[in-house]
């Protein structure tokens, strides 16, 4: 009953997002913000309601390449970080389950995009990129135990729990950006 209450809160950011900013949806900028709520949508479908955790996160992949280019990032520039961050952690995937290996890209490109808001003075976005990396920090730490048993199984249930106090509020920031400048708390 839970998953399915957070998980129409996601889908309700996104259609704000949609509605909200219709007549913005023509410049490329908003696309972005609106396919990455798309995304992160059908992502934490696949999450929350499913076992394909693999496609999970690579549409969480998906979702931070479009920050990037709402950012600002060019094609040529993201391309050739993305290869560059997949040959540098492909052997983590020969020492390591699968999974990991989309997770640690999908980890370095949050990072860059917190470090580019932080750049670009972009603080509504830098907030809610900033709740999102603690709510993954918390996914880290409820997933943990399935790979290593570092933490209290206490520890692995709070965040497990704790994790969607940082992501809703990162999701209705995100929902709230316009093109240009996002509107004031």
């Amino acid at each position: 009953m839970y998953s399915i209450i957070k998980y129409s809160f996601i889908l309700s950011c996104f259609l704000f997002c949609l509605l909200k900013n219709r007549p913005l949806q023509n410049r490329p900028q908003m696309r972005f913000v609106i396919c990455a709520l798309f995304f992160t949508a059908c992502a934490d479908y696949f999450l929350i309601f499913t076992n394909y955790f693999l496609t999970g996160i690579l549409l969480f992949c998906l979702v931070q390449l479009c920050y990037r280019l709402f950012l600002g990032g060019n094609w040529n520039s993201l391309l050739k970080n993305s290869l560059f961050a997949l040959l540098f952690l492909l052997p983590l995937a020969y020492f390591s389950e699968i999974i990991l290996l989309p997770a640690a890209i999908y980890i370095g490109f949050l990072y860059a995009n917190i470090s580019l808001a932080k750049h670009q003075k972009n603080f509504s976005l830098l907030t809610a990129l900033t709740l999102m990396f603690l709510c993954d920090i918390h996914v880290g730490f409820a997933n943990l135990p399935q790979y290593l048993n570092l933490l209290p199984a206490a520890w692995s249930s709070f965040s497990s729990n704790i994790l969607w106090f940082f992501y809703l509020p990162s999701q209705f920031m995100i929902s709230r950006q316009t093109a240009g400048n996002p509107p004031p708390l």
